[in-house]
């Protein structure tokens, strides 16, 4: 994970980075914290980092995803994770007490994810587009 400054964007430059324990395959941030879907053929997961100030990430929980976490956004306090197996839902109220909430498989990989309003929109690589409903 990179931090960069891009104000402006002609002089961008690298203020900082962090060193996920597998690769990083995503990110989102939201309410403070960093959120990393990682994954390699071993294990996946969901990283936490809380920015402290701007520029500056630490670490704060490592939580175990099934599947292999490609693409992740969180909304309000809630983490959507496109896993290759469906949709997992992990509650992050609080980042060092993180839990699953709901899971919704897809028959092929599912590989993206978009969340608008009450739906998640669901890239499975074999079958196309899947609409869930989140209410």
């Amino acid at each position: 994970v990179y931090v960069i400054d891009v104000v402006p964007p002609g002089d961008a430059y690298v203020v900082n980075s962090y060193l996920t324990a597998v690769p990083a395959r995503s990110l989102a941030i939201a309410n403070g914290y960093v959120y990393v879907a990682c994954h390699d053929d071993n294990s996946s997961n969901l990283e936490i980092l809380e920015i402290t100030n701007p520029g500056e990430l630490a670490p704060v929980n490592s939580f175990p995803v099934s599947g292999y976490a490609e693409r992740i956004e969180v909304h309000d306090y809630y983490a959507y994770i496109a896993n290759h197996e469906g949709l997992r839902i992990i509650d992050v109220l609080n980042p060092n007490m993180v839990y699953p909430v709901a899971s919704m498989f897809t028959p092929g990989p599912c590989i993206d994810l978009t969340v608008a309003g009450d739906y998640a929109y669901l890239v499975d690589k074999d079958y196309g587009v899947r609409i869930v409903s989140l209410w």
